[in-house]
């Protein structure tokens, strides 16, 4: 679990306008109790929110989102979000993972291709560990 921390997350754009007045949407996990699932949200290195792994979404493994995107029909729109993405997440470096995350709220479909919860994430089998974004890996 402490390999979350320092993971780049989005809050659940349903949610983000509700809970935080729009404040709060992109931020950085800074700590994570696994016995509820709850997660230390740090945003605009200002404030710290817990929210439930099932409400955060961060970006897909490149491989995942390569599969998905050629698996998903798409609106063009949708595409145009995503391959960015893609690309960034295979040569890219970390720090635009920001700006492709605040991309994904533009797109309810990009978002299901591009991104997964954090719960998904904790649940993965060791073998298939979310690889680091970029070349920070």
């Amino acid at each position: 679990m402490d390999d979350l921390i320092g993971t780049v997350v989005m809050v659940d754009p349903s949610l983000a306008d509700f809970r935080t007045h729009g404040s709060a949407k992109i931020g950085v996990i800074t700590a994570v109790d696994p016995n509820n699932e709850h997660i230390e949200v740090e945003f605009l290195g200002r404030w710290r929110e817990e929210h439930a792994a099932s409400t955060l979404w961060t970006l897909k493994p490149p491989d995942e989102i390569q599969r998905s995107l050629s698996q998903s029909k798409l609106k063009w729109t949708d595409k145009k979000i995503i391959i960015p993405i893609r690309f960034s997440a295979e040569y890219g470096s970390q720090d635009i993972q920001y700006h492709h995350l605040e991309s994904l709220l533009h797109g309810k479909r990009a978002l299901e291709v591009a991104a997964e919860t954090v719960r998904d994430l904790m649940n993965r089998s060791p073998q298939q560990s979310h690889r680091k974004f970029g070349y920070g890996r």
